[in-house]
């Protein structure tokens, strides 16, 4: 769930992470742009990616 700020800003929360203990071996990925931010859900707006704090 993602909350606007009073800056214009986003903050992000979130529940049920995956944890990842440490010393346990996490591969990296090279995920593509149009599967990194999530797969459902509508379309974002252009602003949710606008850096509000320059």
């Amino acid at each position: 769930m993602y909350v606007r700020d009073p800056w214009g800003s986003f903050w992000e929360y979130s529940a049920d992470i995956d944890y990842v203990g440490a010393g346990t071996e996490w591969p990296g990925g090279n995920h593509p742009p149009e599967d990194s931010l999530y797969l459902w859900g509508p379309d974002v707006p252009a602003y949710f990616f606008e850096n509000a704090e320059t």
